[in-house]
């Protein structure tokens, strides 16, 4: 059970930057046609729906890089920042 859930975060982990991404262009792409035909049409609550899982995404991220640095440094997971740079918060 403990390796089913230590896998299942190992891959959450590698998979989150590209899952970020991958949410930050659907919520791009839905822009367009929200400007032209109005936040009530179905591309807006398209759109409000996709801004949701981006965040969702996106505290994701911010937990583990920021939130959680001794976490990383107890699993050998490294940021691109140095810990100097970002202090743990409290």
């Amino acid at each position: 059970r403990l390796a089913v859930l230590v896998g299942l975060w190992l891959v959450g982990a590698a998979t989150m930057p590209m899952l970020l991404l991958l949410t930050m262009g659907r919520v791009l792409a839905r822009v367009r046609p929200v400007l032209r035909d109005g936040w009530s049409s179905p591309a807006g609550h398209s759109l409000v729906r996709w801004l949701v899982v981006l965040g969702c995404f996106a505290a994701g991220a911010f937990y583990y890089v920021i939130v959680r640095p001794e976490k990383r440094r107890k699993t050998g997971l490294r940021s691109v920042f140095s810990d100097d740079e970002i202090p743990a918060l409290e």
